[in-house]
């Protein structure tokens, strides 16, 4: 609105500097109507009230421009905080849902979603305040016009306003097709990128660099190829309009000066024309440029709405703090069964089994026999499709997820190490200052890496690499288990922890394995039944059932 009042005064000032530097007769005119200054200035030489015209229409013409400035800048700074905003938001729901929801993932859409379309979302944002904000400036600057000369600015008006009506009929599909082209193809470079540089070794050792090279260049080429496009489209008609603007106002001038006898009385209403359509035709190119910028972001926003919608499950919301979940006697299957949805098959077909505290017991079965998915029940990842899983007589379910979460920890095959500190990966999940260094190096000594750390130069402060990238498969996994000791579990879950290892290793792991606490419940996968052998009970599944 103050934006609004400024153009209002910019252009209505242009009116009586040009009257005056064109006809300084005219200044005693204006003067009359200035009744407020007209007798203090009235005394002013001639040449000092067209001074003062001047240093009027200066003035007014400095203020406008500085509040554009603040308005250009607080619409910028808005759009960008709000788009770092949604990002985190996107980033926090997709996080906080559930594991069958993740598993059943592309993570490159997912990524590809919260870095780059969610930019989309911040650049639409940008131009609805663009737009919201130029609306009350076009309003203020088509009234002045209008009183000022109202048949040049409808004149005008209707020739901008068809020139941009005609351009939009005729880019839309256009836009709207490269635009479902950019959104498809900012997945594929994200995909790209993750499959080439996971799958590193292999490129190497096969030699199939060029290959995604290729694949990632046409990716990359059909999005800048459609990118360019689009904004061709989206700022090629301000030249055009520009042109034509220029040759208007030529024939204006021409039409004045019929109407007026000489083109000297028509410059002040040209002036202020000119003046006008330097402010309008920005705003008409903005409003055309945001419209065509929000029919090529549609199929991205489209990605990005859909992952706003996501709802954080119930258990997530609650503030108040997670204790534990009591476990002192047994964990107990009652005819557990399992499908995945939109499937019939059970993975798992009416399964009974008590696992009493303080027990080793190993599971073992082929590939697809249902023994992961027996573990991911276990651990309150899924929900089965029927039957029960009770943890001394209580359900459990997803009233009690997060309680039974703080209780077990979860050795995988493949241990994930971010880019920090030993410390700080064993402590996983954690803040750095919050790190309890007594209970560290219980979780050290107890997996066997006190030796190593100590021939480490900066011991638990030495950084893993990327991926965990600097130690070998024992100590990667040995850290696994320190992060499930350091975590006080009372049941520590192993799946295929020792799979991938050498038997040299894979025997000095189990060795750790087989000295931890014997308070503590351990639930082994394995494919190897030598890797089971010191299991008090081992359970074969074949088919989704015990046999």
């Amino acid at each position: 609105m103050v934006s609004s009042i400024s153009e209002i005064l910019s252009i209505g000032a242009i009116v009586p500097f040009l009257g005056v530097v064109t006809n300084p007769e005219s200044a005693i005119e204006y003067l009359n109507d200035l009744s407020f200054f007209s007798n203090l200035l009235q005394s002013l030489p001639r040449n000092d009230l067209v001074l003062f015209f001047t240093i009027a229409f200066g003035a007014a013409a400095l203020i406008s421009g500085v509040i554009r400035l603040v308005l250009l800048y607080a619409t910028i700074r808005l759009s960008n905080a709000t788009g770092a905003e949604l990002s985190v938001d996107l980033y926090k729901k997709t996080l906080y849902q559930p594991y069958r929801i993740h598993i059943s993932r592309n993570t490159s859409e997912i990524i590809s979603g919260i870095t780059q379309k969610v930019t989309s979302a911040s650049g639409v944002l940008v131009s609805l305040v663009t737009v919201a904000s130029s609306f009350f400036i076009f309003i203020s600057i088509i009234v002045s016009l209008v009183y000022i000369d109202p048949v040049l600015t409808l004149m005008s008006g209707f020739v901008f306003s068809v020139f941009y009506l005609v351009i939009a009929k005729i880019t839309r599909t256009k836009v709207s097709l490269n635009g479902q082209v950019i959104a498809k193809e900012q997945t594929g470079i994200v995909r790209s990128l993750q499959e080439g540089l996971g799958g590193i070794r292999d490129i190497i050792l096969d030699n199939s660099h060029e290959l995604y090279c290729h694949i990632y260049r046409d990716s990359l080429y059909r999005l800048t190829k459609s990118n360019s496009e689009n904004t061709f489209l989206n700022q090629s008609p301000r030249f055009a309009l520009e042109a034509i603007g220029l040759v208007l106002i030529s024939f204006l001038a021409y039409w004045a000066t019929l109407e007026n006898g000489n083109l000297q009385s028509a410059i002040p209403a040209l002036g202020a024309l000119g003046m006008g359509a330097q402010r309008l035709l920005p705003l008409l190119q903005q409003w055309y440029g945001n419209w065509s910028n929000y029919i090529s972001l549609k199929p991205a926003l489209s990605e990005v709405f859909s992952l706003l919608d996501q709802k954080i499950p119930a258990e997530y919301v609650s503030t108040i703090p997670v204790e534990p979940l009591r476990f002192e006697k047994e964990i107990k299957i009652v005819d557990l069964s399992f499908s995945y949805p939109g499937t019939n098959k059970k993975v798992l077909n009416s399964v009974n089994l008590s696992i009493p505290v303080g027990a080793r017991i190993g599971i073992i079965g082929e590939t697809g026999s249902g023994k992961s998915t027996m573990m991911d029940l276990l651990m309150g990842l899924i929900e089965p499709t029927s039957g029960k899983i009770l943890i001394d007589d209580i359900e459990l379910n997803h009233n009690n997820y997060l309680q039974w979460r703080k209780t077990i920890a979860h050795v995988p095959q493949s241990i994930f190490l971010a880019d920090t500190t030993i410390a700080e990966n064993i402590a996983f999940g954690e803040n750095q200052g919050n790190i309890d260094f007594r209970q560290l190096e219980k979780a050290i000594e107890v997996s066997q890496l006190t030796s190593f750390i100590q021939s480490l130069p900066d011991g638990i402060n030495t950084g893993v690499g990327e991926r965990g990238v600097r130690l070998s498969g024992g100590q990667r996994q040995r850290i696994g288990i320190a992060r499930a000791i350091y975590k006080n579990a009372k049941v520590i879950f192993f799946d295929e922890a020792t799979s991938a290892l050498d038997g040299e290793t894979e025997q000095s792991v189990i060795t750790s394995i087989e000295s931890l606490d014997r308070n503590l419940t351990v639930v082994m996968i394995a494919h190897r039944l030598s890797t089971l052998r010191n299991c008090d009970r081992i359970f074969e599944f074949v088919g989704g059932k015990i046999t």
